[in-house]
This record gives C-alpha cells, sequence and structure tokens, in this order.
C-alpha cells in the first residue's frame, strides 16, 4: 500500500517543545515518524530536494531552518539562520536561494 509523508509545523510556547512533525499516513492510519524541537514556533514549512525549510517565528526576530529528512521521515542535521526582521511568514526557494518574506514591515 502505498504512504504518504505529512508535514506539521505550528507554534511552541516553551523551550524544547516539539513544533516540527513527520507523520506517515499508510490509507487507513497516522503515524508519526518524528518529531523536532531544534526550531522555535516553525509556523512556515517547504519542503525541497530531501530537506524542509522552516520559518520561525520568534520573539527576538525572524529566523529561517533547513533539516534533512530521511526516506523513513525521520530529521538528520539542521542549519538555522537569523534573518533581519520580524514576523517571517513565507519562504520560497529558486535553485540556491532561499527567499523569505515577513508581515511586518513588508521585508523580503
Amino acid at each position: 500500500m502505498k504512504q504518504y509523508h505529512l508535514l506539521t509545523g505550528g507554534y511552541t510556547a516553551e523551550e524544547n517543545q516539539k513544533g516540527l512533525h513527520s507523520l506517515i499516513f499508510d490509507g487507513k492510519a497516522v503515524t508519526e515518524a518524528d518529531a523536532s524541537d531544534v526550531f522555535a514556533s516553525p509556523s512556515y514549512l517547504l519542503y525541497d530536494a530531501g530537506f524542509v525549510y522552516t520559518a520561525e517565528e520568534r520573539n527576538d526576530g525572524a529566523a529561517a531552518g533547513r533539516i534533512a529528512i530521511d526516506a523513513a521521515g525521520r530529521f538528520q542535521d539542521y542549519t538555522r539562520f537569523d534573518i533581519p526582521g520580524t514576523g517571517i511568514c513565507h519562504l520560497e526557494k529558486h535553485g540556491a536561494v532561499l527567499y523569505a518574506a515577513g508581515y511586518h514591515g513588508g521585508c523580503i
């Protein structure tokens, strides 16, 4: 039976709270393959070629992150980088460039 991989992100209120989840749907049930606490409030996700890019909404600014995901849906190494501004809400990737847009001040 075909399996579908689902990714969810959400707001985290506390440190070390898992806001990024990898789920597998087999046509009958959803099971969690992995969860990660390395990103604060990963509210926007973008999947591209084995990586999940996240928009982090933080109280002290904005950041984007990248985490590898294997074929079984398990998360691997990650990278985080700060972005000027706040309220990052959208990511778009073109080639090697990752664009981030925010809803505070209209920065890209």
